[in-house]
Order: C-alpha cells, then structure tokens, then sequence
C-alpha cells in the first residue's frame, strides 16, 4: 500500500472518502445489529398488562415473562437472561412498581447470588449482586434488599443498598433461615436448628433492618416449623407453620397459623381445619390460608379465618393452589399449569376463567412455571 504522503492531492481526496464511506458503513451494520439484536424493553409492556407469568429453565440462563389482562388475555412477552428464576418457596415480590425475583442459574451449578430487579414500567432491569449461592429467601423495603443463605450449616442475613450496592451481613449461626420477610421497620426472620440437646427448635428472629443488629429472638417450637407464608395486620404479625416436630415420629404435618404481637412479644396458636399451611392474605378484614404442600406439590384446599370471631371456614377447590393472589373481589390462582380466578362471594367461589399459562411446554429445554405476580 502507498505511504499517503506518496500520494497525489486527488489520489489522497479519493482514499479519504473511501475511509470514511467504510466508516459510515461500519457504523451502520453496528447500529442495525444492535438494533436486531436488543429487543426493547419498553415493547413487552406497552399493553399495561394486569399480572406476569414466570416461565423459566434450570438447563439454560433463560426465563420468560408472560404477561396477561385481567381477564387472562395474552398480551406481551419479556425475555430474561437467568435461569431458575423463582420458586415457589420464594415466590416473586413487588414493591414500588418493581418486581424483584431470585434467579439461580443452571440448576447443576445454581452458582448466581443476585436477586432481580424489573422495572414493570418499561422493562428494563438490574440486579444486586448479595456474593452468596443459594439464597434461601429475599425481601426488599424502601432502601434496601435483603437475602438469607444457608452453606455449611451456618445462615448469613446479607444486606445491600439500593442507593450505592454497599454490602453487610449479619452470621446467624448454626440455624437455617428459611424465610424472611420486611414489615414497617422490622425484619423477621425465621428459622430452625438443633439446640445442645440435638433436640430440633424453631425460632423467630426480629431484627433491626437498617442496623442490621439482632434485637430479639422468639421460641417458636411449641407453633411449629417451616414457616412458609407471614403477613401483618396492625401490630400483630402471622406466619403459617407448614411442620411440626415431634420427638418420637419427627417432623410431621400441622395445622397451625400462629398470631404474635410485636409490641407486647404475645403468641397465640390457631388451630387450622387442615394441613400444610401455606400463603396468607387478608382480604375484607380476613385471613385467607391456602394449604399445599410444596414438597409434594399437592393441596386443594382455602381456610379462611375470622380474627373477630374467632371462626375458620374451609374450601375444596379440586386443583392444587400452588400460589394464590387476591385483587379487589377476585381470587387468582395456578397450580403450575393452568390459572383460574374466582369471584369470592358470601361463603362460596365462582369459577370465572380457565388459562393455560404453560406456554413453553414445546420447548427443547423442559421450562416450568415458577410464580406470577400482580401489576402496579
């Protein structure tokens, strides 16, 4: 190739243009690939959708959302990169007009320690990154999203920062946290161990969320373990006891809610018509426990509890209730495959829709259905 400066003044015009006609290509291919290549997040929820579907794969870093009017339409999809995206053990939380999810990874490996965050107004998301696998359990307040993990029998309660991703953590010792959850200015956390005796105990931890300091611990025992659903109303916080430990027969089904007073550190039992309580929601000044349990991936059954008086009343619904919601007078359900909703009346549901929201049953890579979740 000629030197430029070897070059005439025509000769060098003429090698400028071609320069920059090859830069002008260049560029061009750059943005249209770019373009081809990104979807925009913004276009899977231009339909202003009512709930989102979790669809996801343990085999590839691949989820999908569907999401769905509120008469079960169709509408828009938004694709993920991460794979093992929620679980029923955990199920997809949203706050603030954004979802927040655990996505695991390959399932041979589950090697992400990250909790999702989607922003349901156009798409886009971010994660926090809490530099610990296997996050049993996650929940978020204004400032902050929180996880807990359990590796060598030892639990740690990690904290990062919304504003700047800073990190903290806090060792909760030889125990396993199983779930915990951010009401108002407290964080519970619940969990069970062996005490000296190797005897099995259940305990509830209330914890200061912005110190991140244990302020008390609660003997949950006598209530049982698995805590699998809490809830708050005014100054009493309810959790769902799906175990109960027995010392000849070991760990067998209860039928427990239990209703603990923040203030005054009271506990009072409630002894439920059936077994493996689950999720609680309030709805109409009640209390609305689905029964299933989550190893078996079995349970058909709705109690709902009276705090007023006292009274508990049950429902057979003929389908699992994998994960239930309530908006307004409408009760939403799926049970892994198909989604229902029920108008709820005085002592009686009617069945309104029947959705199939299994939607990549024909994919190569076997997906599941791991959750839904309400819009905004």
């Amino acid at each position: 190739m000629k030197n430029m400066r070897g070059l005439g003044k025509k000769e060098k015009m003429h090698m400028t243009i071609r320069m920059l006609t090859f830069l002008i290509i260049l560029l061009v291919i750059m943005l249209l690939t770019g373009c081809s290549q990104a979807k925009s997040p913004s276009n899977a929820l231009k339909s202003k959708p009512f709930l989102g579907v979790i669809e996801t794969t343990g085999q590839h870093n691949k989820s999908k959302i569907t999401f769905y009017s509120k008469t079960l339409v169709q509408q828009d999809t938004l694709e993920l990169p991460f794979g093992s995206m929620g679980s029923y053990f955990d199920l997809p939380k949203v706050h603030d007009g954004y979802l927040y999810v655990v996505p695991r990874g390959i399932a041979s490996i589950k090697d992400l320690t990250i909790i999702l965050e989607v922003d349901l107004s156009d798409g886009k998301h971010k994660t926090y990154d809490m530099k610990q696998p296997q996050i049993n359990s996650f929940c978020v307040d204004e400032d902050y999203v929180y996880s807990a993990n359990t590796r060598n029998h030892q639990s740690l309660i990690s904290q990062v920062s919304k504003a700047d991703k800073v990190l903290r953590t806090l060792d909760m010792g030889k125990v396993f946290i199983g779930k915990i959850d951010c009401y108002q200015d407290k964080l519970c956390a619940f969990g069970f161990g062996d005490d000296a005796k190797g005897e099995m105990q259940s305990y509830l931890y209330i914890i200061d969320p912005i110190k991140l300091i244990l302020e008390k611990t609660v003997d949950l025992t006598e209530e049982g373990q698995d805590q699998l659903g809490s809830l708050t109303v005014e100054d009493y916080l309810y959790f769902t006891n799906a175990l109960k430990y027995d010392q000849t027969r070991g760990e067998i089904p209860s039928t427990t809610l239990s209703q603990f007073h923040m203030k005054e550190h009271r506990m009072t039992s409630i002894p439920l018509l059936s077994t493996y309580p689950f999720q609680i929601l309030e709805h109409q000044d009640k209390l609305y426990i689905s029964h299933y349990n989550l190893v078996q991936g079995e349970g058909s059954q709705l109690s709902i509890y009276d705090p007023i008086l006292n009274t508990t009343e049950i429902y057979d619904f003929r389908h699992q209730l994998a994960q239930i919601a309530i908006h307004e007078e409408t009760l939403y359900t799926i049970d892994g495959k198909k989604m229902y909703t029920y108008n709820i009346g005085d002592n009686s549901f009617k069945k309104v829709h029947e959705k199939e929201i299994y939607t990549m049953k024909d994919e190569k890579e076997y997906y599941y259905v791991s959750g839904f979740f309400m819009m905004p």
